[in-house]
């Protein structure tokens, strides 16, 4: 699986929606996407892929592009 796929579902479980192959769920424009889902969503995705986000990032991470992008560094980075 990609990032992006296992993104995606992870996504469409935290939000209890289907999120479409293309679309950028921001939080912005999620109105489900409140703080406590947005925690459990990070525990879910360093849990999924063997990373850990910065305390002082997590907030930053407000889009699925964004969350992709960022993800694929810290993959890059552990050399996983």
């Amino acid at each position: 699986m990609t990032i992006d796929t296992t993104l995606k579902a992870l996504l469409s479980e935290t939000l209890k929606r289907s999120v479409g192959d293309e679309e950028n769920v921001t939080r912005a424009d999620e109105p489900a996407w409140n703080s406590l889902l947005h925690m459990e969503l990070v525990f879910m995705i360093e849990d999924e892929f063997g990373i850990e986000f910065e305390a002082d990032e997590i907030a930053e991470l407000a889009s699925r592009a964004q969350i992709a992008a960022r993800i694929g560094e810290l993959v890059e980075a552990s050399g996983a």
